[in-house]
């Protein structure tokens, strides 16, 4: 049975010449199509961090994805096709750094099965690559603390840079940025938690991750035996709220300190994979950024208004929990430590309390 080359996502409408050129390149097993109903369902679901092939067919609702593909600021190969372009729309394309552009041509060219094979190789390239730069990442994790501070930054940097090289080129770059501007230092300065997370579990590494914010608040640190969690603290939080909250700070520092086996504690294990800790903590993330213009200072302390609790009053089920941590502890900063759900959700319920004018501030 013939293996497709690639697998692709579909955006926006196509026409029937459109689709049916979709329709062959999936009967004919080129390439492995999903669909993806909305700009924001793509966004959205994009959680692995790995490049993405988008088909998307040449007009204004198609020109207006590739844009917004560009200004997200996320890994994308864009291939436009249409019936007819004009020397603008090729200016567009251009400029735009679409990978390829098929003009009124029939799906079993070999044109087209050339170009196709030609992508999916670049992706896996890719690939690779990023498999090699995790490796020497995982280098640099296991010596922190066994090599002089100043070749370990230079090691970073210099994996840093490998990393940018195939994290972003002309083709997946950000509309009008750099590549040299997401320069990083591995393991160190704004590296991503679940990239660290991931690499920890893939060489299943037993020690304690330190993870470090910016604000003087933000320490915590999760315990691993071979790769799995088994668990986690910042402050007085434990578990996996304790890691969903890691998830919310920016540009965090970390360093990882291998420990025998028989060091690591059990007192909150956690049961379940890094894929959905990573998937839930990313959704956590951009529940945050939603709202985080809107937080309330976690010094304030908050108070029912009684005048808003009638027998009509219906609430959802996580502003429930989070008005009755409000009459319990008050003040912000013990409702995000000691009621269960996440940061993320808590914010949501309180900036929606405020709303209502359920809540009022006493200080």
């Amino acid at each position: 049975m013939k293996v497709p080359l690639c697998r692709i996502v579909t955006l926006g409408e196509f026409t029937p010449w459109g689709t049916h050129f979709i329709e062959v390149l999936e009967k004919e097993n080129v390439v492995e199509i999903s669909q993806a109903e909305s700009l924001k369902y793509l966004l959205d679901n994009d959680i692995s961090g790995a490049s993405q092939i988008v088909f998307l067919e040449n007009g204004p609702e198609g020109r207006q994805y590739v844009t917004e593909l560009r200004a997200s600021g996320r890994k994308f190969y864009v291939v436009l096709i249409g019936k007819l372009l004009t020397k603008e729309d090729y200016s567009f394309a251009m400029h735009n750094r679409v990978f390829r552009v098929f003009e009124n041509i029939t799906p079993e060219t070999p044109e087209v099965l050339a170009e196709i094979k030609h992508l999916a190789d670049t992706v896996d390239r890719e690939k690779k690559f990023e498999l090699l730069v995790r490796s020497l990442k995982s280098v640099l994790l296991q010596a922190e603390g066994d090599v002089a501070d100043s070749v370990m930054s230079e090691l970073k940097t210099a994996v840093g840079k490998l990393g940018t090289t195939v994290a972003f080129n002309e083709y997946t770059s950000p509309s009008g940025e750099k590549t040299h501007h997401h320069d990083k230092l591995m393991f160190h300065q704004s590296e991503d938690l679940p990239d660290v997370l991931e690499t920890i579990d893939s060489l299943e590494r037993t020690g304690v991750l330190y993870v470090k914010g910016p604000l003087p608040a933000e320490e915590g640190q999760i315990n691993f035996l071979q790769g799995k969690i088994v668990s986690a603290s910042t402050g007085v939080v434990h578990g996996l709220k304790a890691i969903y909250r890691m998830f919310l700070w920016d540009s965090p520092q970390f360093l990882f300190t291998r420990r025998d086996p028989e060091e690591m504690t059990f007192d909150d294990p956690i049961n379940v994979s890094m894929k959905h800790i990573n998937v839930e903590g990313a959704a956590h993330r951009r529940r945050y950024e939603k709202v985080r213009q809107e937080l309330p200072p976690n010094r304030i302390v908050l108070e029912l208004d009684p005048g808003f609790l009638h027998p009509g009053v219906s609430l959802p089920k996580e502003d429930f929990y989070t008005l009755a941590s409000v009459v319990e502890f008050g003040k912000v900063s013990q409702i995000l430590d000691y009621n269960p759900l996440p940061d993320a959700v808590l914010f949501e319920s309180l900036i929606q309390l405020r709303k209502l004018n359920m809540l009022r501030i006493l200080g």
